[in-house]
């Protein structure tokens, strides 16, 4: 009996294990061993569980932001704070840059624009909604994959 391991292998040897087995069997399954051939296609994609685990985070908090902007009415507006120790931040714009961290900019409680690199194990947001007052326009969030 033949033991294929696919473990730490190439396709290039999968495929030439596959091509060796073949006079081996009978001729009404030689074509059957020609599907079996490995192409990149065929592969499945396995993303590491960091990275996942990232997407995950980072689809949670764009939808909840999404939802939350989406029943806001004309004279609202969703604020975002994330606080570092003596530092918070209104999160007026939240990038992906990478499945390790998040860069949320914004403005500091003085005014100035702020923008901190949070770890997307770290990230903290808290969110309120306030009513804007009028010729004030409300802001909304957005969303980049670009820091």
């Amino acid at each position: 009996m033949v033991r294929l391991t696919i473990m730490d292998e190439t396709l290039e040897q999968m495929n030439r294990k596959i091509a060796a087995l073949t006079p081996y069997l009978p001729p009404s399954l030689h074509d059957r061993a020609d599907l079996a051939m490995l192409s990149e296609r065929s592969m499945p994609v396995v993303k590491p569980f960091s990275q996942v685990a990232a997407e995950n985070v980072q689809s949670a908090v764009r939808n909840l932001i999404r939802s939350m902007q989406n029943n806001l009415k004309e004279d609202e507006e969703l604020i975002a704070y994330h606080g570092t120790g003596m530092e918070r931040i209104q999160v007026m714009q939240v990038a992906y840059p990478n499945d390790h961290v998040i860069f949320l900019h914004g403005r500091d409680e003085a005014g100035n624009h702020a923008s901190a690199i949070v770890s997307i194990g770290a990230l903290n947001l808290t969110t309120r909604i306030v009513k804007v007052v009028a010729p004030q326009k409300p802001n909304r969030i957005g969303f980049s994959d670009q820091p």
